[in-house]
C-alpha cells in the first residue's frame, strides 16, 4: 500500500515504515469491531444503542485492506466479508496528521513526542472508520444511494446523516477507549474524537464556501464540541437529563446564512434554538467556509452560550 506518500517524522518516505503503518492500522480496525461488539453484548441503554447502531456494520467483516477504490464505490466497500477502505482519503488524512505534528515540532512551542505519532493516526483513523461503517446501519452505504438520496432530499439530507455519523462515531470511540464507567472519562474521550474532525476532517475535506450543506455539518459539529471545549473534567459535571453533553446536534442554515435552527437529534428530535446575525451566525458561515476552525469553535462556544444551551 502506497498511502499518498506518508510522511515519517523524519521527512522522507519510508518503505517499510508505511507497510508497518498500514499493519497497524487494519490491526487496529479489527481490535475496534471485537470491541464494539463486546461492548454490545452488555444489558443496558448504552450498549443497545451501540449494538444497534455498528453490529449490523462489522458482523459481515472478517478482514480489513486498504486498497484504491473507484469514485463509484465511495470511501469503502464490503466484498467477500472483507472490508476495503479507500486508501486516497487515509492517506490523506494521515498526511495532513504527520505534517501537523512535525509543524508544531519544528516550532518548539508545544514539542510533542514523536512516540505519540502512531498513536495519534491510529485514534485519527479509527474516528473516521467509525464515522464510514455508521453509514451502513444509516442506509446509505453505497456511493449511489448517496446520490438517489440528494436527488430526492437535496444535499442537506445527507449532511444531517453526517453530522450524526459524526456524533455517533465520537461517541463509539469513546465507549471504546474508556468504557462507560467514568463520566468524565468518557465525555473527555468523546471530545477529542469531535475535535478530530475540526483539526483534520475538515481541513483534507475541504468546506466550499459555496456547499451549504457542508457548511451545516460542520456547524453542527463545532456546536457540539463548543458544549465540551471548556469543560475540566477533574470536577464534578454536570448535564442536564434532557440535553446531556454527548447529546446528537444539527443544525439548519436558512437560504440567507444570516440565521440557523439548532435541533437535537435521536431519539426524538427536538428544537433547541434558533440563532441570527446577533448570535454571530454570518461569521461563524464565514470561518467555516474559509477553514478558519479554531475560531468557529470560539464562536460556537459563545453562540450555545448566549442560547443557554452549553450546559
Amino acid at each position: 500500500m502506497k498511502l499518498g506518500g506518508v510522511m515519517t517524522t523524519a521527512g522522507t518516505t519510508d518503505v517499510q515504515a508505511t507497510d508497518s503503518l498500514e499493519s497497524r492500522l487494519t490491526a487496529r480496525a479489527l481490535s475496534t469491531f471485537e470491541r464494539l461488539a463486546e461492548l454490545g453484548r452488555a444489558d443496558d441503554a448504552r450498549a443497545c444503542e451501540l449494538f444497534d447502531k455498528f453490529q449490523p456494520a462489522i458482523s459481515d467483516i472478517d478482514q480489513v485492506r486498504i486498497a484504491p477504490l473507484s469514485d463509484d464505490e465511495g470511501s469503502f466497500v464490503v466484498r467477500d466479508r472483507i472490508l476495503y477502505i479507500n486508501e486516497d482519503p487515509v492517506a490523506r488524512l494521515l498526511h495532513a496528521v504527520t505534517t501537523e505534528f512535525e509543524r508544531r515540532s519544528a516550532a518548539n512551542d508545544s514539542i510533542p513526542d514523536p512516540a505519540e505519532l502512531p498513536t495519534l493516526l491510529e485514534s485519527v483513523f479509527t474516528d473516521f472508520l467509525l464515522h464510514e461503517l455508521r453509514h451502513r446501519t444509516q442506509g446509505v452505504e453505497t456511493y449511489d444511494t448517496v446520490q438517489r438520496l440528494k436527488a430526492v432530499g437535496g444535499n442537506s439530507a445527507m449532511a444531517e446523516l453526517d453530522v450524526l455519523a459524526d456524533r455517533d462515531a465520537a461517541w463509539a470511540y469513546a465507549a471504546i477507549n474508556v468504557g462507560w464507567g467514568n463520566r468524565s472519562e468518557f465525555l473527555a474521550s468523546f471530545r477529542e474524537a469531535l475535535f478530530l474532525s475540526s483539526a483534520y476532517f475538515f481541513k483534507i475535506f475541504p468546506i466550499p464556501s459555496g456547499r451549504h450543506d457542508k457548511i451545516e455539518r460542520a456547524i453542527g459539529v463545532l456546536l457540539m464540541a463548543a458544549r465540551l471545549a471548556n469543560l475540566q473534567f477533574a470536577n464534578t459535571v454536570v448535564e442536564r437529563s434532557e440535553l446531556p453533553l454527548d447529546a446528537p446536534i444539527s443544525i439548519v442554515l436558512s437560504s440567507t446564512r444570516n440565521s440557523l435552527a439548532i435541533y437535537k437529534g435521536e431519539p426524538s428530535k427536538k428544537l433547541l434554538g434558533v440563532a441570527n446575525d446577533a448570535d454571530g451566525v454570518v461569521q461563524l458561515v464565514v470561518d467555516v467556509g474559509n477553514g478558519n476552525f479554531d475560531s468557529a469553535l470560539v464562536r460556537s462556544v459563545k453562540m450555545m452560550s448566549r442560547l443557554n444551551l452549553l450546559r
